[in-house]
């Protein structure tokens, strides 16, 4: 019998530590946009991009991928793409003024 419960015991701890290590990661909360861009603002540090819908979206010259976004959106204004904008908090409204995370480019 004493076999049994400290066998029971360890798995007991075993699934509540695994049960807390997953607790703790943090959730990937991203809101994705469908939009079509028809002006682009580049100055003061950063990049605005107005799409057809009303939206905006802005991404900051110092950002890692400021360049790679900046080639996208010239590129799907140029050949009038949709982009899908990636926004890193969940939920918002994409037609308010958000800041950019990344971008898909799609047909």
């Amino acid at each position: 019998m004493t076999k049994k419960r400290s066998l029971v015991r360890s798995l007991c701890t075993v699934l509540a530590g695994l049960a807390l290590t997953f607790a703790a990661l943090p959730a990937a909360a991203i809101t994705e946009c469908r939009q079509t861009p028809i002006s682009i603002y580049v100055g003061d540090g950063l990049a605005w991009v107005v799409f057809q819908a009303g939206g905006q979206a802005k991404i900051n010259q110092n950002s890692a991928d400021f360049k790679s976004i900046y080639a996208l959106l010239l590129l799907a204004i140029n050949t009038q793409k949709d982009i899908t904008v990636r926004h890193s908090a969940d939920k918002v409204d994409c037609n308010s003024l958000q800041e950019i995370e990344g971008v898909w480019l799609t047909r």
